[in-house]
């Protein structure tokens, strides 16, 4: 279990370097429960799978790295791929698979592999130094020892990477497209990306990593980070998965999809229930290789489901449908499902349940002003810039920028508004105060504002820089091409 000194917070590893950073999607896939029995099929999934040349894969104007040409500190995953190639002697994930190979691929693997370039090289600079958020583990249990250069980006690395993710994705049923945005968010897709811990004290992370098991001097310390693997694992989130693991394991026991079937024979892939520890101390379980990056995705794709199921319960409970109503927006089926999945992605750092209500209260929010200004189409986009200006909530105090606002000084600021509203309109329009208060519109706020303001604890700009990173794949490998159409936006 959690360890009684530490403080977990759900902050994947950039969040540890800009402060943010955990996932979801609502899809309506014909995937069946866990619960159903679904027989299984008599044909070899590795028989199916012959490689081709890596000459015939498109990495767009990116090139894999050769192993020769990586310097020793960057080596440090090369046994550990090639165990996982000697368990998999048909090369059913270590090879390179062609399009017709890769049934239901529907990202393709120049996407993975711009993520993993990316996030190693542009944001991290590991392949110039040693990172904190780069990790190794020697055996499947204990912590991951941290500051390590990133790991070599070579063929190898990228198809044990990209078919695991297909497949994965595949056999549960997951949309390919958020996962993929989400992944990149979380560890750019390496294996061994994990949060450091650090502790958070004053208001700021402190710049000294910590070791742990921590010392007595930490006893009551607020420590953050400890977020491991290609899905940046707390303990909360392993204890998430321990909660459907069972149904879903037999799931994909059972499954005669051929993505299942590989996932299934890959020993280690789905391990006995007792594995799947909590505890900080036994991060390992979801970084080394193998069995990972494929176990770490089955319970990546294990959360997500079970945060699915959670939305779609808190938001019939709350009457979210009525309240959207009340606001003055009448949605439609589609329109629903993108707020879903807005939720979703929320709830990989704020809870499902917390991701309902703060839905909820927006839209509560905004009743009383529905016949005015109704909800509009703009107030859910999340590519809207806030406002650059500052303002000055009271006099003789510091000029605040929007983000930084907290609610007591929003509900100030709005009761002000409302003095000046009565104003005649001549006066009201010369007055200054008036018009960086209607600029600012704390009184009618969107969506994505509502959670800057009121959405307390960490990353109160979260899905906005989750989009930016989806923004980053559709300006780099294509619009549409790795991320969703109309990401966080309806």
């Amino acid at each position: 279990m959690k360890n009684q000194w530490f403080i977990e917070k759900s902050v994947p590893v950039l969040s540890l370097i800009v402060l943010f950073g955990f996932f979801g999607y609502r899809i309506h896939h014909s995937t069946p429960s866990p619960s159903q029995n679904i027989e299984l099929s008599s044909r070899d999934p590795a028989q199916i799978l012959p490689v081709t040349s890596s000459q015939n894969i498109d990495l767009g104007n990116l090139s894999l790295e050769d192993e020769t040409a990586c310097i020793p500190e960057r080596q440090y995953l090369k046994d550990q791929l090639s165990k996982f190639s000697e368990l998999d002697p048909q090369q059913v994930f270590t090879g390179n698979r062609s399009s017709e190979q890769l049934e239901g691929a529907f990202v393709p693997r120049k996407c993975v592999y711009y993520a993993m370039k990316h996030f190693a090289f542009d944001i991290l600079k590991g392949d110039q130094k040693a990172s904190p958020s780069f990790s190794k583990c020697e055996k499947e249990s204990g912590f991951p020892n941290y500051g390590n250069y990133a790991p070599c980006l070579t063929e190898k690395y990228l198809n044990i990477v990209y078919n695991t993710f297909i497949d994965v994705s595949d056999c549960l049923g997951l949309p390919q497209k958020l996962m993929m945005a989400k992944l990149f968010n979380e560890s750019g897709f390496h294996i061994n990306a994990g949060a450091p811990l650090r502790e958070y004290r004053d208001n700021k992370i402190q710049p000294e990593v910590l070791s742990y098991p921590f010392p007595e001097s930490l006893k009551d310390a607020n420590i953050i980070g400890g977020d491991a693997g290609i899905g940046q694992f707390t303990g909360a989130a392993l204890n998430d998965v321990r909660k459907t693991y069972p149904q879903w394991r037999d799931f994909i026991r059972k499954s005669d999809k051929a993505s299942c079937q590989r996932v299934r024979d890959f020993a280690g892939a789905l391990p006995e229930i007792e594995k799947i520890d909590p505890d900080l101390g036994n991060r390992c379980v979801v970084v080394k290789a193998p069995p990972n990056p494929l176990r770490a995705l089955v319970f990546y794709g294990i959360v997500y489901k079970n945060n699915q199921r959670a939305i779609d319960n808190v938001w019939s409970r709350e009457e979210v449908d009525r309240l959207l109503n009340e606001a003055g927006f009448s949605a439609s089926k589609a329109q629903k499902e993108k707020m879903q999945e807005m939720l979703l992605v929320l709830s990989y750092n704020a809870g499902p349940k917390t991701a309902v209500i703060l839905f909820k209260n927006w839209l509560i929010s905004r009743k009383p002003i529905a016949r005015q200004k109704p909800i509009a189409v703009a107030d859910f986009d999340f590519g809207i810039p806030l406002p650059q200006e500052k303002i000055v909530v009271k006099a003789g105090t510091e000029a605040k920028s929007f983000g930084r606002l907290t609610a007591d000084e929003v509900i100030f600021l709005n009761q002000e508004y409302k003095t000046l509203s009565h104003l005649n309109r001549k006066t009201r329009d010369q007055n200054e105060r008036f018009a960086i208060l209607e600029k600012f519109q704390l009184h009618q706020l969107s969506f994505p504002r509502f959670l800057r303001i009121y959405r307390t604890g960490w990353a109160k700009g979260y899905l906005t820089y989750v989009k930016g990173f989806a923004d980053i794949l559709d300006k780099n490998v294509g619009q549409g091409t790795c991320a969703p159409e109309s990401f966080l936006s309806l």
